[in-house]
């Protein structure tokens, strides 16, 4: 990890990773707003200027593999399953180089499991605590995040504000 972000704590990275996110909607003419509180999962609110308005969790992850959603940030960005086709993760790889990655997920990711997205439920046997929903980054699955970069998404979305 480079020194500088070495210097950061869990709150800055996140931080930035937010800035990230912000920086890529608004490059792709969205408008972007956040919340005043993030108590309830959702950092980003973010349209296309269509009327539609994106939920958005976003995720920043420095020297690691694996980051998570609870079942609350779940619940709380998909207002309880009923808009989950509006929203989404914004998965940040902060220390990818020769930039930071930016990957915008659609909830609907986690309906099937794979060597990237999974899921922990708390309703098995012998695990305690909320349901996990992960993100599983690695050099050997990373090409199944290609079609989740940014630029194809927003791309994909922007399409759609034109319909």
């Amino acid at each position: 990890m480079d020194a500088p972000l070495a210097l950061l704590n869990r709150q800055q990275k996140g931080r930035l990773a937010e800035i990230i996110v912000i920086a890529t909607l608004l490059s792709w003419n969205f408008e972007v707003f956040e919340p005043e509180v993030d108590d309830r999962g959702v950092d980003l609110i973010a349209s296309p200027d269509s009327g539609v308005f994106y939920r958005i969790q976003v995720k920043g992850i420095t020297g690691g593999s694996y980051t998570f959603l609870t079942q609350r940030q779940f619940d709380a960005a998909t207002n309880g399953g009923r808009t989950a086709s509006l929203a989404y993760v914004a998965y940040v790889r902060l220390d990818a180089k020769p930039a930071p990655e930016v990957f915008i997920i659609p909830f609907s990711a986690w309906d099937d499991e794979s060597p990237v997205f999974t899921s922990y439920h708390s309703g098995k046997q012998g695990q305690t605590g909320e349901t996990e929903y992960g993100i599983n980054y690695s050099q050997k699955n990373a090409p199944l995040l290609e079609p989740y970069r940014a630029d194809v998404v927003l791309a994909e979305l922007s399409a759609r504000r034109a319909e």
